[in-house]
């Protein structure tokens, strides 16, 4: 590392003296964090940058169009879930007072069924994204297209879990996403 400079850059320059084979041509490598996507996209078009992460998947087909640029993509390890809180006793930003309704497997699994994550896959991720059954990625081993299998999306199946459960109108619940942490996230969450 030769100099970094945080929220601005960091070089990184090549060690003559590492004990191991260097193959390739590269002397320094600079990271520029850019936050803005439209901007990253635009510096790696202009020239300004050699390669960008996780572009935003509107941006792919325009990138691949590019015969100056290589898109690489796949499945990856990351798994975008939502937490819930079974843990307390009370749920807070409820307005469901005196128990906690998310420790009742009717309601996570009405829940489940009740977010459509093949519309999601489809259209908020371009089909880039895989709706999973499991916090275990695929390329994991022991992963199994049986463990990987989701429930079926309905909403009807979803609203008569809830009833079961006591909740026929459904019930207050706070609900807190990222922005920006992951691709998509914020456009997920609302689609949720």
């Amino acid at each position: 590392l030769e100099s970094w400079q945080p929220d601005v850059k960091m070089v990184f320059k090549r060690n003559p003296h590492w004990w191991g084979t260097m193959e390739g041509d590269v002397s320094e490598m600079v990271y520029l964090p850019i936050k803005s996507a439209a901007t990253r996209i635009a510096a790696l078009l202009s020239g300004e940058v050699d390669m960008v992460l996780d572009p935003a998947p509107q941006d792919l087909a325009r990138l691949r169009a590019n015969p100056g640029l290589k898109v690489v993509d796949g499945l990856e390890f990351r798994t975008i879930l939502l937490g819930m809180d079974q843990f307390r006793e009370e749920l807070p930003g409820s307005n469901i007072q005196g128990r906690n309704p998310l420790k009742d497997v009717r309601v996570r699994r009405a829940l489940y069924q009740a977010i459509d994550a093949e519309a999601i896959a489809r259209s908020i991720m371009r089909g880039l994204g895989r709706p999973n059954g499991t916090l275990v990625a695929p390329m994991v081993a022991g992963y199994t297209e049986a463990v990987g299998k989701r429930l079926p999306y309905s909403v009807e199946a979803a609203k008569k879990l809830l009833a079961e459960a006591g909740y026929p109108d459904g019930f207050e619940v706070d609900f807190a996403c990222p922005n920006n942490r992951y691709i998509n996230d914020e456009a997920i969450c609302q689609a949720v």
